[in-house]
């Protein structure tokens, strides 16, 4: 079955997390300094220190029921709730003694702390009846009381499903704790509207939410809170696909909240980091995570919880093939589902029970399971295509191809009806993570039953969606997927090889489309050549340490990646590549051929990239980006007065001379250094050069790729031109240059491939980009980039100018014969490649 997550925790797990941090409410009396301390350890975070001081001041209290006790008692009850210890708390809140009853404002702040309680351990009738209790009692002029009370009833109506009334609820308090200068309380009220969003799978305004409250937290030193509201918004990433960052958001608050012994938000964040540990599958540090998850939510008392950490560890046997351990497990998740009454748990449990019965073969029974699951996933998204994802393996195995085949395509139409709800390209690029199992099963069926022009429909249907639909390109969203045929067409018209990869689990597939026909190889599995690769590149990145040529991992890639089309390409053949997964941040041409002696497969071929093979078919280009029409030949921008944190480029303005000198002055336009802004980027008219070269650092970031920048000269506050401004240009080039380290990117995606600054340039319409993938030679760069546009100037195709600057250092009988000098720089054909 599928690997994607699985666990809807949204509306009964994360609400929790936003609930009152330490403000006083309005009282009159003064409390001793002890009482003092507690509570500005408490409202730095301090939350243990807190809870001594707090009891060791009650103990010194000869008056237990006084006045002073009792709020002492509100705020050991407040750290109570924040620890997770909320039946602790009511425990301590209860009965109401006199002393609270008679002054108003104390027993509205009792009522509101119990009613948080009561909402933490699923007791919502008691909850409403307090906080009800606490509205009567409430008068309008105790702000603060009011804003909690507004929080603990949105929290509450949302649990209930009523998101109208939450919301204003929620904004209500925000504008409240904004007009108090209650910065604290206003970072739940934002983090809470974030939940709100999450609950109506509106991940990207909800991590838009969580970011506000985030920044506001930090800047007022209010930890707990921006751990809360950290740990949130890793659960939006997650559902929208971005493992990295949901996992670095997961760790760092579950780090935090271990520190400040917040052991309910511990087990939280421990579980979903788990969570995202299962799906990049390292099985052995999920088990670990989950495990510990478990143990805490045990300790807690918490069985929703307590059924969550169960799930996992099923799904950890069922992957492990311990049938017996997951049927123990599953089985007293379903109890305890039975006996609090969680009706989505016992979803979860009847989805491992089918995906335990599938695994053994017992397939009427999956069959059945599935169709249970499907039919009462209601809302949850993740569920439902899960359900359809098992039936359609498991009408394969009872065979029924045209059943099986209809519920692979519904998993992925629900699917991808939900990457284009996010609403932003952003996040819409990962999402297709989310999406990669179901598209894994359903190729691999149609590769099995002999349908592998199906099979490359429907890999194509997943690759470069967000790329193309910005270039509107067939048919925008509504694409559809292209055929062999439509490839090979493309093939014949530009006279070139096509090798199309998908990378899979236990195996993966590559189809070779050329003019006179088409062949499918099957490879090896997705983590072998993971392996592979990664040998690859460390052996590529180091070779400038080397003294002598090491072709072997070379050569194991080549026989495995190209060696099954090895026969229909001909010597000097224009060969695309059109990578997947790791693939991506592999340059084809440092494989190494065996024969006759070992070569780079550079010397044999012309090679380029392209993200889909949509970028290359016949009217694949993009009418919007045709409206300007390129009259002037070269836009060269460089050689910056960068931070002084970068190392300098001294040979930057030598790269700039060398290749200013092969076009001429009127047909080019050359910006350097303190003048090599972003703006100047920007105010140049970019659209109406035919070439545009950056000869500048570059940063590639992994966790939010469109990020990345151009490292320039300052402009304002602000050194970067990042991908994201550059994606939003209409762009006509005939080539972009990026003469920067990592300027190709450096995070992957599932359908997307490298994103990061070549991306972008693809993105605003470059015919092709040329970028790097590793850290690029200053020394070495200006001799390549010399000979290269000298080739162009000359009126060679980029490819083969390329080509020939790269065998010029290959050959040169120097250092920089190294593939480390030559190898980072890789060609990204565009849209426009596939004009008629």
């Amino acid at each position: 079955m599928t690997t994607s997550l699985k666990q809807r925790r949204i509306t009964l797990l994360s609400f929790i997390c936003f609930l009152f941090v330490a403000c006083r409410p309005g009282v009159k009396s003064t409390p001793k300094p002890t009482f003092e301390d507690a509570e500005l350890k408490f409202s730095q975070g301090d939350l243990e220190s807190a809870l001594h001081e707090a009891d060791a001041t009650l103990q010194d209290l000869h008056d237990k029921q006084s006045d002073e006790a009792w709020r002492l008692r509100f705020l050991k009850s407040e750290i109570l709730i924040w620890q997770g210890y909320s039946r602790d708390a009511v425990n301590l809140l209860t009965p109401m003694p006199n002393a609270v009853s008679s002054q108003s404002d104390l027993a509205a702040f009792r009522s509101v702390l119990l009613g948080s309680a009561y909402s933490n351990l699923q007791m919502f009738d008691d909850a409403d009846r307090e906080f009800a209790t606490a509205k009567t009692l409430n008068s309008p002029e105790v702000r603060e009381v009011t804003c909690r009370l507004l929080l603990g009833e949105g929290r509450l109506a949302a649990l209930h499903h009523e998101p109208a009334r939450s919301d204003q609820m929620f904004r209500q308090a925000a504008e409240i704790a904004h007009q108090q200068n209650k910065p604290v309380l206003e970072t739940s009220a934002l983090g809470n509207l974030g939940m709100l969003n999450m609950q109506q799978h509106r991940y990207a305004e909800a991590a838009d939410w969580f970011n506000e409250s985030i920044f506001l937290a930090q800047s007022h030193n209010a930890e707990i809170t921006a751990t809360r509201a950290l740990g949130n918004l890793g659960w939006a990433y997650l559902k929208m696909g971005d493992l990295d960052r949901a996992f670095e958001s997961f760790s760092q608050a579950e780090t935090i909240s271990e520190r400040h012994s917040m052991i309910t938000d511990e087990q939280t964040w421990l579980m979903n980091a788990a969570e995202v540990q299962f799906l990049r599958r390292d099985l052995p540090e999920a088990e670990k995570s989950y495990s510990r998850s478990l143990e805490l939510a045990r300790s807690l008392n918490d069985q929703q919880e307590v059924i969550y950490g169960l799930h996992g560890l099923t799904k950890i046997a069922l992957a492990k093939r311990q049938f017996s351990l997951a049927e123990s497990y599953n089985q007293e998740a379903a109890a305890l589902a039975d006996a609090i009454g969680s009706q989505n748990s016992k979803l979860y449990t009847k989805l491992n029970s089918a995906n335990e019965a599938f695994a053994t073969a017992q397939y009427v029974v999956a069959n059945q399971l599935f169709r249970e699951v499907v039919s009462n996933a209601g809302d949850d998204i993740s569920l439902e295509a899960d359900g359809l994802d098992g039936l359609g393996q498991t009408e394969d195995k009872l065979q029924q191809p045209e059943l099986a085949d209809k519920h692979y395509r519904s998993a992925i139409a629900v699917l991808d009806k939900e990457r284009k709800s996010l609403g932003r390209e952003e996040f819409e690029l990962s999402y297709p993570t989310n999406a990669k199992d179901a598209y894994n099963a359903y190729i691999r069926f149609l590769m099995e039953r002999g349908r592998s022009n199906d099979a490359f429909a429907v890999a194509e249907l997943h690759r470069a969606r967000t790329l193309t639909e910005g270039l509107e390109l067939q048919g925008g969203s509504n694409r559809q997927a292209l055929s062999v045929a439509d490839t090979q067409r493309a093939a014949s018209r530009q006279q070139r090889v096509i090798l199309a990869y998908w990378l899979g689990p236990g195996q993966s597939y590559l189809w070779v489309c050329r003019p006179d026909g088409s062949q499918v190889f099957v490879l090896p599995g997705e983590d072998e050549i993971s392996a592979m690769v990664e040998r690859q590149h460390t052996r590529l990145t180091g070779s400038f340490k080397s003294q002598n040529a090491d072709y072997t991992d070379g050569q194991e890639l080549y026989k495995t990646l190209i060696g099954p089309a090895e026969r229909w390409i001909t010597p000097q053949a224009r060969v695309t590549i059109i990578p997947d997964g790791v693939l991506c941040g592999l340059n084809f041409e440092t494989l190494t051929v065996a024969s006759p002696k070992p070569h780079y497969w550079i010397e044999d071929v012309f090679i380029s990239n392209a993200n889909s093979t949509v970028l290359l078919s016949p009217g694949g280009g993009s009418i919007s980006r045709r409206q300007i029409t390129p009259n002037k030949t070269l836009l060269l921008i460089g050689d910056p007065k960068a931070p002084q944190y970068y190392q300098p480029l001294a040979h930057a303005g030598d790269e700039i001379r060398l290749i200013q000198a092969h076009f001429s002055p009127e047909q080019e336009t050359v910006i350097s250094g303190a003048d090599a802004t972003p703006t100047a980027y920007l105010k140049a008219k970019p659209e109406t050069f035919s070439f545009i070269h950056f000869v500048a650092h570059g940063t590639a970031s992994r966790v939010s790729p469109l990020d990345s920048a151009v490292v320039l000269s300052q402009d304002g506050s602000s050194f970067n031109l990042y991908a994201r401004d550059i994606a939003k240009m209409k762009l006509n080039a005939k080539l972009v240059t990026i003469s920067a380290c990592d300027s190709a990117g450096n995070r992957i995606y599932s359908s997307e491939g490298l994103v990061g600054l070549s991306w972008a340039f693809l993105r605003a319409g470059a015919h092709q980009v040329l970028a790097a993938l590793w850290d690029v030679d200053d020394t070495s760069t200006p001799r390549l980039m010399n000979n290269f546009y000298s080739g162009i100037a000359e009126g060679e195709d980029p490819g083969v100018a390329l080509r020939a600057a790269k065998l010029e250092l290959l050959r040169s009988h120097t250092i920089y014969a190294k593939p480390y000098y030559w190898g980072p720089f890789v060609l990204y054909d565009g849209a426009a490649i596939g004009e008629p």
